[in-house]
């Protein structure tokens, strides 16, 4: 009599991926943030950062696009900056004693309640009690921006709300406005002077007549591999 053999069909066993620790990283409005990098952004805003320190928060700054608009110069400011704010529910922003009026804020989680004085077409730092027309409430959620701030010059910055108070617990990136100024002009005038030495190092370049040397250094960049 023949003998049955129970049969098993062959399973081919895939390699997977290691699986992803979502404990050691935390996802906010598409920007990661490690440990390290949250250590780095906690610091006090006047610490000095080092070049491996500015290296790990690249990504940060890179997702920062509406301010930097792909320019390296801000990127290099705003990584000089850019710190990392936890406010919990239901409390309000203010700005800080030495600043003259509210930093830029990147909400990376939660939401906030802001209000907008509308004054003839002024609002932020520039209203004042007798000039309120009214009042604009609205809510702004993970991913919008504070107030923004731009590298082109102070007088191109949109100004902040004129109340913020959040809506649950919230996660800021703070860029500083006056600091963030300030580096913009350390960055463009150490670029500046680069261009100006590599023109003098260029023998048909250093030929030139001042003038002509003064317009090269505007049409001038510097390339960042």
């Amino acid at each position: 009599m023949p003998i049955l053999c129970e049969t098993r069909p062959q399973f081919s066993v895939r390699k997977l991926p290691p699986v992803f620790n979502k404990r050691l990283f935390k996802a906010q409005a598409g920007i990661v943030l490690t440990d390290k990098i949250l250590d780095i952004l906690q610091r006090p805003s006047t610490a000095r950062r080092s070049a491996n320190e500015l290296h790990a928060i690249k990504p940060v700054v890179s997702a920062l696009k509406d301010i930097h608009k792909g320019l390296q110069f801000i990127k290099e400011a705003l990584g000089h900056v850019v710190t990392y704010q936890k406010v919990e529910a239901d409390a309000e922003i203010c700005k800080k004693q030495e600043e003259s009026c509210l930093s830029c804020y990147y909400i990376l989680s939660g939401s906030v309640e802001v209000k907008y004085a509308i004054n003839n077409g002024l609002t932020g730092a520039h209203t004042t009690e007798n000039t309120n027309d009214c009042e604009i409430n609205y809510t702004h959620v993970a991913g919008e921006y504070l107030g923004l701030v731009s590298g082109d010059g102070r007088e191109f910055d949109y100004p902040p709300p004129d109340n913020i108070r959040t809506m649950e617990v919230t996660e800021f990136l703070r860029v500083d406005r006056e600091r963030f100024h300030s580096a913009i002009k350390r960055v463009q005038n150490r670029y500046v002077q680069e261009i100006q030495m590599f023109i003098e190092e260029v023998a048909a370049l250093k030929a030139l007549p001042k003038e002509e040397k003064y317009k090269l250094v505007s049409l001038m960049a510097r390339q960042v591999r």
